[in-house]
């Protein structure tokens, strides 16, 4: 009886040291994926009703946001022909083969609605944006005046 007891004890003990080291340390870090999304892009921005092109000189800056826990990039959207200028942060996910960027923070969201997602595949960035331009100043906008634009461009080399 004594034995059985005995017994049972050190496989308690053998089963709970086992289980204690398969802890999490054993897999893998992951990678922060807005690290692996920064840098410059150009290209154009369209105008999404109608199909032209609003501009051709669009410069997309996305930089790591250096906060705990959080996988953001800073956006920065230039266009010097539509005296465009515009910032925001943006979460970043990678989803099988491409990164997907939603708006972040007040100034790329109002509410509950986004104004601000984008997509990169490869070296290639898409961003879509509903914009106004205000007082001489553009900046994302869910208001009835404010327009649908998508931003394509290629990562600089």
């Amino acid at each position: 009886m004594k034995l059985k007891y005995i017994l049972t004890a050190v496989l308690g003990i053998a089963i709970t040291c086992m289980l204690g080291a398969c802890g999490d340390d054993d897999a893998p870090a992951r990678t922060d994926a807005s690290k692996l999304v920064v840098g410059t892009y150009n290209g154009n921005i369209v105008l999404d009703e109608d199909g032209s092109v609003a501009a051709t000189d669009a410069v997309v800056t996305l930089s790591h946001l250096e906060v705990e826990k959080t996988q953001a990039v800073e956006l920065n959207v230039k266009s010097t022909s539509m005296a465009l200028n515009f910032t925001g942060v943006l979460n970043v996910s990678k989803a099988n083969d491409y990164y997907l960027l939603t708006s972040a923070s007040t100034d790329t969201k109002r509410g509950s609605s986004t104004y601000v997602v984008g997509k990169i595949i490869g070296s290639q960035i898409v961003i879509n944006a509903k914009l106004r331009q205000k007082d001489g100043e553009w900046a994302p906008d869910g208001a009835g005046s404010a327009k649908a634009y998508t931003i394509t461009a290629a990562k600089a080399e």
